[in-house]
């Protein structure tokens, strides 16, 4: 029914070593590969299952690449609202029996929320109980568990389309979605390699890892559900991955894009901005401001550390207590007290610049480029000659927001 291959990108410099040609040549093309603990592979080869046991195990095991992601996208916050319609679809009718073999696994289980409820159906909803959806926490057992296999299932009679659910999208932004592959052999050791150097977390590397994965299991393009941002198949694939895709790609982005974007906020809703905190957003050196806080260091290559951390205590979470919220409140007292009110109106800041974000790049589409996509506050394509119209566009867009831009070219 399958082979696992064991993972151990602890042990070796090259993580396939150990593996035979056959072998490797499954990992590369097999649509259904995942990474996972040995432990649970050896559970669910012995385990009743709620019908056959090839697909409740794929059905498993993509909800497990789900909660991985959930967790990384969430800094490591290891509870998490599942709404049923989300659970119906890895799981169909058998959701109770499936939350049970997972809860039995010791991997998930449903836990009450702060006022000690556990889930309120929106039928039984009242004014003063609103319809809530159940609270699950992963357990330390599953997260803290670090003997993984790469799992090869026999291949399943499965369509390879894109499923594009966004409407008045250019043809060639499907084809290129469609037509994307990664060397899955090449990109899992260029992760490994970024691991040993110690610029990744083991978790991390298996979330990663289980996102190139995902990319030969479905294709899609949709819209968030609360903002206009296009979302994809490789929306979620590292930059590390991103470089061993199948076609040649140049990309340009935005230097500060989202600090960048909440000036045009605040600008469009004559809200206070400090001087000088646009003036470092546009200059491209907001990010140096908070070099070296929390042990942090633009030196040691952390910049996509501090960034999250700017977020996370800042920009979205708001974590006064933090020392970079308390750094940005020194740097920028007017722009710190607007967000503080933001935060207290429960405003949600992060749909407000996602969709600001998503009026800008979502329609800039090169003239010249037979492939190409976007992705958030950038734009891949592959013809050099729409290098400097996408720079202008881009330019010009921020410009109509009341900002000037800098943009990087790779």
């Amino acid at each position: 029914m399958y082979n696992v291959i064991p993972f151990q990108p602890n042990a070796t410099k090259s993580i396939f070593d150990h593996v035979d040609k056959k072998t490797l040549k499954e990992i590369k093309f097999s649509k259904y590969c995942f990474i996972v603990n040995i432990y649970i592979i050896k559970q669910l080869a012995n385990i009743e299952l709620p019908i056959n046991r090839k697909l409740a195990t794929i059905n498993i095991l993509n909800f497990l690449h789900y909660i991985d992601g959930e967790i990384q996208d969430n800094h490591g916050k290891t509870t998490m609202i599942i709404s049923q319609k989300n659970l119906l679809s890895f799981f169909s009718d058998h959701v109770v029996k499936y939350m049970q073999i997972l809860k039995d696994l010791d991997i998930i289980s449903n836990v009450p929320h702060a006022d000690g409820s556990f889930y309120t159906a929106p039928h039984l909803a009242t004014k003063d109980k609103p319809a809530i959806a159940k609270l699950y926490r992963v357990h330390n057992s599953y997260l803290t568990n670090k003997e993984l296999g790469i799992l090869i299932l026999e291949p399943l009679r499965t369509s390879h389309a894109v499923k594009n659910e966004v409407k008045k999208i250019d043809k060639r932004y499907v084809n290129t979605i469609n037509k994307l592959e990664i060397d899955v052999l090449a990109a899992i050791q260029a992760e490994v390699d970024y691991y040993q150097a110690g610029k990744s977390t083991f978790n991390k590397l298996k979330c990663r890892i289980s996102r190139i994965f995902y990319t030969k299991r479905k294709r899609f393009i949709k819209t968030g559900t609360k903002v206009d941002r296009i979302y994809h198949s490789f929306s979620n694939v590292s930059r590390v991955s991103r470089k061993h895709l199948n076609i040649k790609l140049y990309n340009i982005d935005v230097t500060n894009c989202q600090p960048l974007i909440l000036v045009a906020f605040l600008k469009k809703n004559n809200l206070k901005c400090d001087v000088n905190y646009q003036k470092d957003c546009e200059d491209g050196i907001f990010y140096e401001k908070f070099d070296g806080i929390d042990g942090l260091y633009l030196d040691n290559k952390q910049r996509d550390d501090i960034k999250v951390m700017v977020y996370r205590k800042i920009f979205f979470g708001f974590d006064k207590k933090s020392n970079f919220n308390i750094k940005f409140k020194e740097l920028y007292p007017l722009v710190w007290d607007e967000l503080s009110k933001i935060k207290k109106n429960k405003i949600s800041l992060a749909a407000q610049l996602q969709n600001m974000e998503a009026s800008i790049f979502n329609f800039i589409i090169p003239v010249k480029s037979k492939y190409y996509f976007t992705l958030f506050d950038a734009i891949y394509f592959d013809s050099d000659l729409d290098s400097e119209l996408i720079e202008a566009v881009i330019k010009g867009l921020f410009s109509d927001l009341g900002v000037s831009v800098e943009t990087k070219k790779k």
